[in-house]
């Protein structure tokens, strides 16, 4: 997915959208906040993981 986004960037995309999970069905954090760093102000879209994340709301307030 990072190699990827990395293209798309380099080809101009406005931004990327990507959703990663733990094992057990949470938001990975450490590994979004590296594809957000990735982005470098474009837009960055946590997309379609979110559907099947165990605990909607904690990953609702995982991130600012």
């Amino acid at each position: 997915m990072q190699r990827d986004a990395e293209i798309a960037l380099s080809e101009n995309a406005d931004g990327i959208a990507f959703g990663i999970l733990t094992a057990t069905g949470a938001v990975d954090v450490k590994r979004c906040r590296q594809m957000v760093k990735l982005a470098a102000g474009r837009q960055a879209v946590f997309h379609r993981a979110f559907d099947v994340v165990k605990d909607p709301r904690t990953a609702l307030e995982q991130f600012d």
